[in-house]
């Protein structure tokens, strides 16, 4: 699995952070090849990394906050501004 976290700069510059989870990127291809949970929700999920860290300093495994991050359980407050165009 890859997390990505954007951040804006100021001069509305996105810059991207991307991660892979795994460790191994022929585990996080046949993730994205084959996994369910990819194949439904290829995008993934905007997530709290405060709240996932919180959830590891707890003893939750990061395995398993991974899982649930993608499955939604670290929503952030407030959705970030990567001032994007309007679609359309």
């Amino acid at each position: 699995m890859i997390i990505f976290r954007y951040y804006v700069d100021f001069y509305r510059n996105i810059i991207e952070l991307k991660v892979n989870s795994y460790g191994d990127w022929a585990k996080s291809i046949e993730f994205m090849r084959h996994a369910p949970e990819f194949a439904a929700n290829r995008i993934g999920t905007v997530f709290d990394p405060d709240r996932m860290a919180a959830e590891h300093q707890a003893g939750v495994p990061f395995a398993q906050i991974l899982k649930d991050s993608y499955a939604g359980k670290y929503p952030p407050t407030k959705t970030p501004d990567l001032h994007l165009p309007p679609a359309g």
